[in-house]
């Protein structure tokens, strides 16, 4: 007779799956503890050698998250002598708190609240030359962004109209070198992109 997983009880711990979770219930089923715990030692070793990664075999505390799975996949009931303390079932069940998110709105939707964030940040930047760094990077990052979601070639002068509307025009630097830059960069990727093209048809050939 065919076994459908609509009839079986539902995974406690998916990443373990189903058949460690029949032998934590086989294990919880036998009578004398030592042999309980014995066999609990065995079940751990293995789940080590199955869901032990690459990035894992250094954790320190691995084999206690394998313990504490193992308490939760009995759904805290396994009675064993453990190297560690049980885990606290109300303490696993509470939900964790909310993290606060931003409020307020975004000036230019299309470039997001980090860019927002950037340039405010650079208003504060003391040395003017660091300063004019900073902002050039960001305005070269609005560009991308602008070409992307415009499909075309955003002119300079607007990118240079977005810094100053998401900063109230608080920002002092010189926009006519940034400007200039940015017009720059265009250029170099402008010229890029025939040659990109021309690799791949030399490649298709």
């Amino acid at each position: 007779m065919y076994e459908y997983n609509t009839d079986r009880n539902p995974i406690i711990l998916k990443g373990h799956g189903r058949n460690i979770q029949k032998l934590v219930t086989y294990i919880s089923a036998i009578k004398e503890k030592s042999t309980r715990t014995e066999y609990t030692k065995k079940l751990i070793a293995l789940m080590g050698k199955i869901n032990v990664g690459a990035h894992m075999k250094n954790v320190a505390d691995h084999y206690r998250k394998l313990w504490d799975d193992v308490f939760i996949i009995s759904d805290y009931t396994l009675d064993i002598e453990s190297p560690y303390p049980i885990p606290d079932k109300q303490a696993a069940a509470k939900k964790p708190n909310k993290l606060p998110y931003r409020t307020g709105s975004v000036k230019l939707l299309s470039y997001g609240r980090n860019i927002e964030m950037f340039l405010k940040k650079a208003i504060t930047i003391e040395d003017e030359a660091q300063r004019a760094q900073v902002v050039i990077q960001i305005a070269k990052f609005m560009q991308r962004f602008g070409n992307k979601w415009a499909r075309d070639n955003m002119d300079e002068g607007i990118i240079i109209e977005h810094i100053k509307r998401i900063t109230d025009n608080q920002l002092s630097v010189d926009f006519e070198k940034i400007q200039i830059q940015l017009k720059q960069s265009q250029y170099k990727t402008n010229s890029y992109k025939p040659f990109q093209k021309n690799q791949r048809q030399k490649k298709e050939k």
